[in-house]
């Protein structure tokens, strides 16, 4: 019930996180609630699919790397996690 719960929450939030109106929760509400500050994100932009061939997880030479796309998309993520108030 609690996981249906958090699920609910956030698809609220993704929903409605735009939207002032006294039943809108406001993004310092759900900081400040606990078990409600997990943010899922994998990565932004990494052009290709799946793993190379010679990927190696302790060499990020091998890995998909953030193209300069993704390198923008990343700052442009981070900055929205600021303005909101998630990254104090």
């Amino acid at each position: 019930m609690r996981i249906l719960k958090t699920i609910i929450l956030i698809f609220k939030i993704c929903l409605f996180g735009n939207i002032s109106s006294a039943d809108t929760i406001s993004w310092s509400e759900v900081l400040d609630q606990p078990n409600f500050n997990v943010i899922f994100l994998r990565h932004a932009l990494a052009p290709g699919y799946g793993d190379p061939s010679e990927f190696d997880i302790s060499d990020c030479k091998t890995q998909r790397n953030l193209n300069q796309e993704g390198r923008d998309q990343a700052i442009s993520i981070g900055k929205g996690l600021k303005w909101r108030g998630f990254v104090r």
